[in-house]
This record gives C-alpha cells, sequence and structure tokens, in this order.
C-alpha cells in the first residue's frame, strides 16, 4: 500500500491508505456501496458472487503463500502428514476477518478438522510471530507475500522451521484458486542454504479489487502502479 501511495503521489494524487482487519473486512467495505473505501488488496478464495456487487478485478498482482512455522524439533514431517497433524498443536490461525484465518479454516474443513478448539488461537500475525518465537505457542499459519517482515523474520530464524505442503497437488485440484509453488533448496539465501532442501507450498494470488465508480483515470494508475 505505501509503495501505491508512492507512485500516485508523484502523479500528484493523494492516495489515502486505511488499515482493516484483513481481506474478509476489505472485500466487505469495498462491497458496501456507503463506505469510502474505493479499491483494496483481497486475496483469491475469500470472494463470493453476493459479495462482488458493484466491485470489479483489476488482476491478480502478486502471490500470497500459505506458510506454516513451527518450532524446530517440535514436529517429525517424516513421520506426520503435515498440514493435518501440525493443526492439532497449539497453532494460531489469525485474527477473524483476515485472509489468513479465511484459508486456515478451509484447509481444516478438507481434512475433517473441528473448526473451533482450544488449541487453535486467533492472534494478529504480529502477535502470532512473537508468541511463536518466545514458545508461547507451537505453531503459526500464515498468508502473506515473501517480502513481509513476519516472513522474512521467520525464515531467518533457525529455531523456526517452515513446513512443506507435501500434498500440495491436493489442495489445487480440491480449491482450484490455490496454485502450487515450490522453493528450491537455498532459493531464501544461497550463502546459508535456506532452506536446507526443496519445500512445497500452496499459494493464493493478492487481486487488486476496486468500487466499480471509481474513475477511469485512477484505474490506469492503479494498473501503472501494480507494473
Amino acid at each position: 500500500g505505501e509503495k501505491y501511495q508512492e507512485y500516485f503521489r508523484k502523479k500528484g494524487i493523494e492516495l489515502e491508505l486505511v488499515e482493516t482487519r484483513g481481506s474478509v473486512d476489505n472485500l466487505e467495505r469495498l462491497g458496501d456501496r456507503a463506505d469510502p473505501i474505493q479499491a483494496a488488496f483481497v486475496q483469491g478464495g475469500t470472494a463470493t458472487s453476493k459479495a462482488l456487487i458493484g466491485v470489479e478485478s483489476l488482476g491478480s498482482i502478486d502471490y500470497e503463500p500459505v506458510w506454516v512455522f513451527y518450532r524446530h524439533r517440535l514436529f517429525d514431517e517424516s513421520k506426520h502428514i503435515l498440514d493435518r497433524d501440525i493443526a492439532k498443536l497449539k497453532i494460531s490461525i489469525g485474527p477473524e476477518g483476515s485472509g489468513t484465518h479465511t484459508q486456515a479454516l478451509n484447509i481444516l474443513r478438507l481434512n475433517s478438522l473441528p473448526e473451533s478448539s482450544p488449541n487453535l488461537l486467533t492472534l494478529s500475525n504480529a502477535d502470532g510471530v512473537i508468541a511463536l518465537e518466545k514458545g508461547e505457542i507451537d505453531a503459526l499459519i500464515l498468508v502473506d507475500g515473501f517480502e513481509s517482515a513476519n516472513i522474512q523474520k521467520l525464515i531467518k530464524n533457525p529455531d523456526i522451521q517452515l513446513a512443506n505442503f507435501g500434498r500440495a497437488d491436493a489442495y489445487t485440484r480440491l480449491m482450484p484458486y490455490f496454485e502450487e509453488l515450490e522453493v528450491p533448496m537455498g532459493g531464501f539465501n544461497l550463502g546459508k542454504n535456506i532452506p536446507d532442501h526443496p519445500i512445497k507450498l500452496i499459494s493464493t494470488t493478492t487481486n487488486l479489487l476496486i468500487d466499480d465508480r471509481l474513475h477511469p483515470a485512477i484505474q490506469v494508475l492503479f494498473l501503472e502502479a501494480a507494473k
């Protein structure tokens, strides 16, 4: 958002940033014809036909993988099915109204796991990262871009492990808005060989949505900023 704001500023247009609870909140506010919000970033898989009344898409602009981090040596991926068994640990699935929370619930449903349980916490992304690093929780689900400060912080922490979605292909077939991505060995840091083995991820996309009443010239600016 700040990058878009800077681009608009160079064109002589003031772009006001509004902090929200996340993708679901963004979509609801954008679909409310009385709300002043005119554009929003929304994760793929959070929209419904009802929510899209009066809303148009300017396209997908980035990948947002589903990152599952857990405390090192706490979970043995060779003995368990990660995405099913790790959800039984003390895990944060993101605050209600966020894209992270929505995707986490989708994963739980596909695995026939309860959507409400004492081990499922709804911490904010930032609070979840802090709790994981302190050992207050066992695992954390985040849906965010690679450049996110939260993602970068956890990737570089030697006490935190990034989970491998071994059944990524099944997820992309059951939820078509997901795509399968693979991080090659050394893909994050060649010098330190992070990760030290290939990792499969499932990923949604960031969609740039607008109120269909937005002036065409401003739509063009958004497209230019996205490019």
